[in-house]
């Protein structure tokens, strides 16, 4: 896996190219001189998890024939903003399907991804953070 990274103007914000010419940006928070023109990197983590766990679940799920016509999540991430580096200490993962979904699945594909198949999540984990999840299927 290889990244090229590129400053885009005189501040902090930034371009990343991986390998098969995707793009995606960084900048800072205002209050150390970045613009907010894209995500923060603290927050790209969070996408990676959320991301990572969403590419498990669909693939578990597809495996065992379940119709899933829709996927969408909340993270939220709390940070441990006495130290430095600030740290994630708890993960959030709101889960909600659509479709004709057997709730046994979905909770044991979820279950699978955050504890044996995501990269992503069990780095954060291992670092540090208590991550819980939640879910919902709606029909």
């Amino acid at each position: 896996m290889k990244l090229e990274l590129k400053r885009i103007d005189d501040a902090f914000h930034l371009e990343a190219t991986n390998e098969d010419g995707a793009v995606a940006y960084s900048d800072a928070a205002p209050k150390v001189g970045g613009s907010n023109k894209a995500f923060r990197p603290m927050q790209l983590l969070l996408m990676s998890a959320a991301s990572c766990s969403s590419i498990d679940i669909l693939l578990i799920l597809k495996k065992q024939k379940q119709e899933v016509r829709d996927l969408q999540l909340t993270i939220e991430g709390d940070r441990d903003s006495e130290k430095v580096p600030s740290l994630f200490t708890d993960i959030r993962i709101h889960y909600k399907f659509w479709g004709h979904l057997s709730e046994e699945k979905v909770k044991r594909a979820i279950e699978l991804s955050i504890t044996k198949y995501c990269s992503a999540s069990k780095t954060l984990e291992e670092a540090g953070a208590k991550i819980t999840t939640t879910y919902e299927i709606n029909h």
